[in-house]
């Protein structure tokens, strides 16, 4: 049990819809990469041990353990199977990173299973600012980054508000699902410095565990 509570554990969401970036903006996932790095780094230092679901097996310490996370983070394709299938040990800590736009009921099943194991954590919710602020205007077509489904509006600008409505409930939803499993969620716009991200996720993990 000590070492499962000083073992913390990461997934990079390897989707996709991760892959967007607008203009001048880094691409989701590799923003998602650079956030657990640096979150890796600040908690090798105080001996954590550490892994990532399903490339990486057993959390090490030291490192070694910090080598192989950060090449997993970096080069990994982080399927959905990997959060799905996790076995952890009681008291484990997680931080997932994602643009957790799948369904709020597939993370509630998710997170539902790492409830069953004692498992906490912290959710990187990753934003690009196109996604939130929807700038579009005229003859716009939007396509699904995973079906390739597609849709044209001659004028963008008319979906507006119907668009933020539903990207403010899909935030709220998953608000109200973190606090009921007593995880902490984190939105970091793409747009924003890095180091916010690290340093709420850093606060996060350094409370004590219950």
């Amino acid at each position: 049990e000590w070492e499962a509570a000083n073992a913390v554990y990461f997934w990079r969401d390897g989707s996709a819809g991760m892959q967007l970036h607008s203009c001048g903006h880094p691409i989701k996932k590799e923003r998602a990469s650079v956030c657990l790095m640096a979150i890796a780094s600040l908690l090798n230092r105080g001996g954590e041990r550490l892994s990532v679901l399903g490339e990486t097996g057993r959390a090490r310490p030291g490192r070694q353990g910090l080598e192989t996370v950060s090449r997993a983070l970096a080069l990994g394709e982080g399927p959905a199977n990997h959060v799905e299938a996790a076995d952890l040990p009681r008291h484990a800590r997680l931080v997932i990173a994602s643009d957790f736009l799948d369904p709020v009921e597939t993370w509630r099943a998710r997170l539902s299973r790492f409830a069953a194991q004692g498992a906490t954590g912290a959710l990187l919710r990753l934003v690009d600012p196109a996604e939130e602020d929807f700038p579009f205007k005229g003859r716009t077509r939007f396509e699904a980054a995973t079906s390739g489904d597609s849709l044209l509006f001659g004028r963008a600008e008319d979906a507006r508000t119907a668009y933020r409505e539903a990207w403010a409930r899909h935030g709220a939803e998953l608000a109200d699902l973190s606090r009921q499993y007593r995880w902490r969620l984190i939105t970091h716009r793409t747009d924003r410095p890095a180091a916010s991200a690290v340093m709420a996720l850093y606060q996060t993990l350094s409370e004590p565990h219950a």
